[in-house]
């Protein structure tokens, strides 16, 4: 059966992610993150509400998860400090996403399903214009396949309550260029929409130094 990558639509689907979270970020990894639910054994945030919710299914089944949210949408809370959105100057809060909750089922790993998913998101702010997406990274696997698709650390040694230490990166969307220097799954999909060459200038003139080399 084809997975099938899509953006959550209805409650019930919604309800299948909230639960597939817990079943990875709880059952499996031990987590203490707030906001999750026990009782009903699922994980469902205030971010949610205005988060575009990117899910991976097969045969109806949830196998995998990411989940993006637009500045400009609502009142990020803590999430502003901690990912640094104000980092990108004008560009925010207009130009600014901030990505989480990326996970795929156990029998997935080491596939390719997370790119896809980290490729659905990139595809559709893109296409949002949305110019700097911002991601934690508590796991040194994914630190690795963030880099491979073109992220730069923005922030080390984050705290992430209930987590752990872990990284702040940010891709800079337009940046074809890098894409293609590190021969990121994504630099294909970017040559399909227009370039901001002014946000990939701010980048090297204002943020860049944040971003360790790689």
């Amino acid at each position: 059966m084809a997975i099938e990558i899509r953006l959550a639509q209805t409650e019930e689907e919604l309800e299948a992610i909230y639960r597939f979270r817990y079943e990875i970020y709880v059952e499996e990894l031990g987590y203490k993150l707030a906001y999750t639910d026990h009782e009903r054994k699922k994980i469902a945030d205030p971010l949610d509400k205005t988060a575009r919710i990117i899910g991976a299914f097969e045969d109806g089944k949830v196998v995998g998860t990411i989940r993006a949210n637009y500045a400009r949408d609502s009142d990020l809370g803590d999430h502003t400090s901690l990912y640094s959105l104000h980092s990108a100057g004008e560009f925010h809060p207009y130009h600014t996403a901030i990505s989480e909750r990326l996970m795929v089922a156990k029998r997935f790993r080491g596939g390719s399903l997370g790119i896809r998913l980290a490729k659905a998101v990139y595809r559709m702010t893109h296409s949002d214009q949305i110019e700097f997406c911002f991601i934690g990274c508590p796991n040194l696997t994914w630190l690795r396949v963030l880099l491979f698709l073109g992220f730069r650390p923005h922030k080390e040694k984050v705290s992430y309550p209930g987590v752990g230490e872990g990284t702040v990166l940010v891709m800079v969307v337009s940046d074809l260029h890098y894409l293609e220097q590190v021969r990121s799954p994504f630099a294909t999909m970017c040559r399909e929409f227009p370039i901001s060459k002014e946000a990939v200038d701010f980048f090297y003139s204002n943020m860049v130094q944040r971003a360790l080399v790689t």
